[in-house]
């Protein structure tokens, strides 16, 4: 930022101070130190409070713009250069409204880039400048700015700012944002995954269950079927009993008779029927038993050809590979070559520009060193001048010449003395003999020490000369430096069109060569991944003999089983059939005798058949509830195959999402405040100390330097400012008078503001200081506070500083003066 001119329009402090409605200063010419020259309460602050485009007076207590202006169309307006650009900052004004505008226009443009809104046009200027704080802190220095009562939270936020710090920090929060983003996603896997493994808890016996229910339907399945032969049984007996209902009563006896054996028979069928299902029951819970054992196996067994073919399958794949890698190596071999051809071309080429960047590099770096040389030779020349005005009023000629007068003025009393005067009884007389005695002494060190400071100013004009002869020197060497990388930017220039053919003809065969190369690396990948798959299965040959050989096993001890529940049944079908005949053969009698009967008989088979079909109702019912308890366990065995594969990806899912939120919150701490924000402010206060201790040295002299501290000794986080005396000793700035701490505190300033526009790059071009010397004396102290600033400018390249000084030795010094008088303002 380089000020060019500024209008205000209806500043009370201008009208107050010269007694004019507006004011327009042209301020391009005005470089180096320029001083604001007038009495008290000519406008000199309002004037330094508005020579910047944000919208504050920076002295004030009530800083808002509208408290300082008076009519209804007043405005101000500045321009400045920046960053190559020309800005005009217009702020239109209105006090009785309380309203203001801004406008900024750039290049001589008529359309301003804001809308006039005050927001949009403070934002604007903070991308241009930086924060209003930072502004004020490096800068601007207004009135009764004491730097020293800034906290440590403050001034690590200015520091952030001018380090560019905020982006990590905004980069931090990100990361932080996403960690926690992925965390709640975590944690619905984690419930997700909970609420499955609680389905899979419940649903574990399933197959077991599924298992034993169908063998207890196909048993209930026999049984019905059983139930329904002797149901057709009974029912050719019925139509037999209908029949011979008229046979007489004595026959109805023997007939009777024959029934209650038949009863008999019956009831012996229905306990035999018992007898057997206990036998059966006990055979199905070892045939249960053994066929869990079974489904477990199972999984194995059927992959017995996959795996015994594996290891064959592994050799196929291994030779398949070795030609793959043998043509691979090939395409490598030619890609390589081609790569090499374009390497050889690259390096004649890189070689030959290498050669021209080198001289530009060389020159250019040689270009820096001398004009940093030229810099150094500067501040040297300064520094020597200084060093001999210092030595011509060194302090402590005239303090032993005040120590001789003093010593003369004691031994004057010898010459007054009496002859008889005693010494043993005059105090006076020994005091002045004493006196006497010490003035020699006080006398030969006011010579050596004249002739010390006699001989220290003609070393210092002696290295003056020399300073300036070596800098006429380095000027004519940077200007030879100027025209050799002039001339080897021409000759890059030659060579590139050159390079461009040659290299776009190797460019195609080496994509040539790679797409081959890719094309046979995607088939060895592939053969990779399926030579994995058989290589496990192969490993799975000692499982898998096991496995045969226990499934063997039990598959025979499960035939066993059910080749005994096939006796058990077999015999239960033979005797009951036995039964039957007996049955048959009492119902043949029985039939035989009924014929003569008429009645009676057919209501006992009816009743039999009504007991038989309450039997086959029960276990019809019995077989509908167990095929409806299969159903719902081959739906539950479903959903639990399905809930264990959920699970599975539930739970890789989970991994990713850690390993996701591992990694975000890794660079939230790394962007975070105690990571890279806290090492780059750990690197800055170094450099700010040096540039410091450089500020002080080159204006006051080597009497003190300072020293940032950014931990405490129990590593607590502080900013504490220490000030090194020539004796060594160590001191806190707090401790120190207000003379001494305005020095101190001026050169943190001014080199906080030196790194800001180093490791920014901000156009800083501009500064402004009102009274800051108000607390030094007259006299030296005040001119090597303004040689401070003159350093500073040399240092950070800064065009202008514009401040405001009631010491006339102070004014005096100023390069322009801008004077308040009565009714206009005028510049010198």
């Amino acid at each position: 930022m380089r000020l060019t001119s500024i209008r205000l329009r209806g500043a009370i402090g201008i009208l107050k101070g010269i007694g004019v409605e507006e004011i327009h200063l042209n301020l391009s010419d005005l470089g180096g130190m320029v001083a604001l020259d007038g009495d008290n309460g000519t406008g000199k602050t309002t004037l330094l409070d508005n020579l910047h485009p944000y919208r504050v007076l920076p002295s004030r207590p009530k800083k808002s713009l509208q408290h300082h202006f008076y009519l209804r169309d007043s405005f101000r307006e500045i321009e400045l250069d920046h960053d190559g650009k020309h800005y005009r900052f217009l702020i239109k004004i209105d006090p009785e409204a309380g309203k203001q505008e801004g406008y900024i226009y750039i290049d001589g443009s008529t359309e301003s880039i804001t809308t006039g809104k005050v927001r949009e046009y403070d934002d604007k200027v903070a991308s241009l400048f930086g924060s209003l704080d930072l502004f004020l802190s490096s800068v601007f220095c207004a009135q009764k700015t004491d730097d020293s009562k800034m906290t440590v939270g403050q001034m690590k936020e200015q520091w952030a700012e001018f380090l560019k710090l905020h982006e990590l920090q905004t980069h931090s929060e990100t990361a932080k944002h996403a960690a926690k983003i992925i965390a709640s996603h975590i944690s619905a896997v984690t419930r997700d995954t909970q609420q499955r493994e609680g389905v899979l808890d419940a649903l574990k016996t399933v197959p077991a269950e599924l298992k034993s229910a169908e063998i207890e339907a196909g048993h209930n399945a026999i049984r019905l079927n059983a139930m329904e032969d002797h149901l057709l049984v009974l029912d050719h007996d019925l139509q037999a009993a209908m029949e011979s209902e008229a046979q007489d009563n004595a026959t109805r006896k023997q007939i009777e008779s024959i029934g209650a054996q038949i009863d008999g028979v019956e009831k012996d069928i229905i306990e035999l029927d018992a007898e057997y299902s206990t036998a059966v029951d006990e055979n199905k819970d070892q045939i249960t038993s053994v066929s869990s054992n079974l489904d477990r196996l199972k999984a194995i067994t059927e992959m017995a050809d996959d795996i015994e073919a594996a290891a064959g399958k592994v050799a196929v794949i291994d030779e398949k590979m070795s030609g793959l890698y043998d043509q691979n190596a090939h395409e490598g071999k030619l890609l390589a070559d081609a790569h090499t051809e374009l390497a050889a071309h690259e390096s004649g080429c890189q070689q030959r520009e290498g050669d021209y960047l080198l001289t530009v590099s060389v020159s250019n770096r040689k270009a820096e060193r001398v004009k940093e040389h030229i810099r150094g030779l500067r501040v040297g020349i300064n520094g020597a001048a200084d060093r001999i005005q210092q030595y011509e009023q060194d302090p402590a000629v005239a303090r032993l010449q005040r120590e001789i007068d003093g010593l003369d003025r004691r031994a004057e009393l010898l010459r007054l003395r009496p002859d008889a005067c005693a010494i043993d009884g005059c105090s006076f007389i020994s005091d002045a003999l004493e006196a006497q005695a010490q003035r020699e002494d006080i006398v030969k060190l006011l010579k050596d020490r004249k002739k010390h400071v006699s001989l220290a100013i003609t070393d210092k004009s002696i290295e003056i000369d020399n300073l300036k002869i070596n800098r006429a020197a380095a000027a004519e060497y940077a200007r030879s430096i100027s025209e050799q990388a002039a001339l080897a930017y021409q000759w890059q220039e030659e060579i590139r069109e050159e390079e461009k053919a040659l290299a776009k003809t190797i460019y195609k065969g080496i994509n040539g060569c790679r797409i081959a190369a890719e094309t046979v690396e995607t088939e060895i990948n592939n053969l990779k991944r399926i030579r994995e798959k058989y290589e496990a299965l192969s490993k799975k040959l000692p499982e898998l003999s096991a496995a045969k050989a226990e499934y063997k096993a039990l598959f025979e001890n499960l035939e066993r089983l059910n080749r005994e529940s096939k006796v058990l049944v077999d015999r239960m079908v033979a005797e009951t059939a036995k039964k039957q005949i007996i049955i048959a053969a009492l119902k043949k009698e029985r039939g035989q005798l009924a014929e003569s009967i008429i009645g009676g008989r057919a209501d006992q088979v009816r009743e039999k058949i009504e007991t038989i079909k309450g039997y086959l109702a029960m276990r019809r019912e019995t077989f509908s509830t167990i095929e409806k308890r299969i159903s719902t366990l081959e739906s539950d065995n479903t959903r639990l195959v399905v809930t264990e594969r959920e699970i599975l990806e539930l739970e890789k899912k989970r991994g990713v999402l850690e390993q996701e939120e591992s990694e975000w919150t890794y660079l939230s701490n790394g962007f975070g405040k105690n990571g890279l924000q806290a090492l780059e402010i750990d690197n800055v206060a170094p450099a700010i100390s040096s540039i410091a201790n450089d500020l002080l040295a080159s204006t006051y002299g080597p009497t003190m330097q300072v020293s940032i501290d950014t931990l405490t000794e129990s590593s607590r986080e502080t900013l504490d400012t220490w000030v090194i005396r020539d004796d060594g000793s160590k001191h806190l700035l707090d401790d120190f008078s207000g003379g001494e701490k305005v020095w101190i505190l001026k050169a943190l300033r001014l080199a906080r503001t030196i790194i800001g526009k180093e490791r920014s790059g901000a156009d800083i071009r501009t500064a402004f200081s009102d009274e800051e010397d108000g607390a030094l004396r007259h006299g030296e102290t005040s001119e090597n506070f303004i040689r401070m600033f003159r350093a500073f400018i040399e240092r950070a390249d800064i065009d202008s500083c514009f401040y405001i000084s009631h010491k006339p030795e102070c004014i005096g010094m100023a390069d322009h003066v801008i004077g308040f008088g009565d009714g206009a303002l005028s510049v010198q």
